[in-house]
């Protein structure tokens, strides 16, 4: 077998006329180090003004729900099911059924009966 003379050997290192996959690679590869570096940014920057306004802050004390009956009327039984509080009522003008969500502290039904019969 004989050598072709005058003829080198392309240098697989070299950098003069990289292949178009080549650049692509180098594309992807430097785009993603740069996010990775700005998702650090933003990752140490969260982090230090978290612990900035940890002491700082005094949340207000939550005001609870007042619920008030009726003058007259009185609480005949009470139940809970999952996260609800049901109250049955009776008061002078019927009885009622009052559903309060526990979580919230919200009415969140109420069943009324007609008056009873004079």
């Amino acid at each position: 077998m004989s050598e072709v003379s005058g003829t080198v050997p392309a240098d697989p290192g070299s950098n003069e006329n990289p292949a178009p996959s080549y650049r692509v690679m180098q594309a992807v590869v430097i785009g993603l180090g740069i996010a990775m570096v700005v998702m650090f940014g933003l990752v140490v920057s969260k982090l230090f003004t978290g612990m900035q306004g940890h002491g700082t802050s005094v949340a207000a004390p939550e005001k609870p729900n007042v619920f008030t009956l009726a003058p007259g009327a009185r609480i005949v039984s009470t139940e809970t099911q999952g996260d609800r509080l049901i109250l049955h009522v009776r008061n002078p003008s019927g009885d009622e059924i009052d559903i309060i969500d526990t979580e919230t502290a919200k009415l969140v039904g109420q069943v009324k009966t007609a008056p009873p019969p004079k």
